[in-house]
C-alpha cells in the first residue's frame, strides 16, 4: 500500500442515527455526526419517532451531513433484525409511510432527504431477494424520483435498482469482517466485528485507496464502494470513527458525501 493516497481519492463516511435509547448512546451518535458526511435516520420501523427524527435532522444540518432515510420492517420489538414476512403491498405501504415521515420532518427544516438505506434484516433481504428489492425500489419511487438507494457492494439488488432507473450507492463497512464471496461475516461468529481502531483504519484506507479488502487468508477481495459505514453500537465506535477519519484525511483521502459533494469534511 502506498504511503500517501493520491489527492483524487474521496470517500463518503456514514453512520446510522436516531437509534439511541440512552444518554450515553445519544452522546456517541452526536459525536459520530461530527465525523461523518452522510447519515441514515431511523424513521419509525425498528425505532424512532417524530422527536428523534427531528433531532437527527437538525444535528445532520448542523454538521453538514447528507440526510438519508433508514426504514425497516415494522418490527420495533425485534429492532428490525428478525425475518418478518409481509405481503409486498403491505411492505411497500409501511416503507412509504416511514420514508415520507422523514421527508416531511426534513422539509420543515428546509432540508432534503437524498437517499434510502434499508435497515437490518430488510437490508439483507433486499440485497439478495429480487422480490424484496423491487418492493424497496417501488417505495422509493413512490416517495420521490430523486432518492438514491444504498446497498452492499456485490449485491444483486444493485442491478435491479439500476434497471428500475434508480441511482445506487454502494456501501462497505469499516468495522465488519468480509468473507470471500463479498458478504459480511455473520454476527453470530466471535470474530465478525472489528473493534481495534487501527485495524478498522487500515481496512478503511485500503477500501478507499485500493478498492479492495484484505481477507483472513491474506488474499484481497475487490470492493469498490461509494460510502463506508460505522455502526454506532460497535464497541468503541467513537474511537474507531475518529481514528478512521483522521487516518483517511492524513493520507490524502477527501471525506465528502456521495449525494452532496459540496458537503466536505
Amino acid at each position: 500500500m502506498s504511503r500517501n493516497a493520491p489527492p483524487q481519492h474521496a470517500i463518503d463516511l456514514s453512520c446510522d442515527a436516531g437509534e439511541a435509547s440512552t444518554p450515553e448512546e445519544r452522546a456517541v451518535e452526536g459525536a459520530l455526526l461530527e465525523l461523518v458526511t452522510s447519515v441514515n435516520i431511523a424513521c419509525g420501523g425498528h425505532t424512532g419517532d417524530e422527536h428523534s427524527m427531528r433531532a437527527a435532522v437538525e444535528a445532520s444540518l448542523e454538521h453538514a451531513c447528507a440526510i438519508g432515510a433508514h426504514p425497516s420492517y415494522p418490527d420495533r420489538e425485534g429492532f428490525g433484525r428478525r425475518h418478518f414476512p409481509m405481503k409486498p403491498k403491505d411492505l411497500e405501504a409501511t416503507l412509504c409511510e416511514q420514508i415520507e415521515a422523514l421527508i416531511n420532518i426534513a422539509a420543515q427544516s428546509n432540508a432534503t432527504v437524498t437517499h434510502i438505506k434499508p435497515h437490518g434484516t430488510l437490508y439483507h433481504d433486499a440485497s439478495h431477494d429480487p422480490r424484496i428489492a423491487e418492493v424497496v425500489a417501488n417505495a422509493a419511487l413512490a416517495c420521490s424520483g430523486d432518492l438514491r438507494l444504498v446497498g452492499p457492494a456485490h449485491a444483486p439488488c444493485l442491478r435491479i435498482w439500476q434497471n428500475m432507473g434508480i441511482r445506487c450507492i454502494t456501501e462497505g463497512f469499516v468495522d465488519r469482517v468480509y468473507e470471500q464471496n463479498g458478504m459480511l461475516r455473520s454476527r453470530s461468529m466471535p470474530d465478525a466485528i472489528i473493534t481495534d481502531p487501527a485495524d478498522a483504519a487500515r481496512q478503511a484506507l485500503r477500501i478507499a485507496t485500493e478498492q479492495s479488502v484484505l481477507l483472513d487468508d491474506g488474499t484481497q477481495l475487490a470492493l469498490r464502494v461509494d460510502t463506508l459505514c460505522f455502526h454506532s453500537d460497535t464497541p468503541g465506535a467513537l474511537a474507531i470513527a475518529r481514528h478512521v477519519a483522521e487516518t483517511l484525511r492524513t493520507r490524502g483521502v477527501q471525506l465528502r458525501s456521495v449525494c452532496e459533494t459540496e458537503h466536505t469534511k
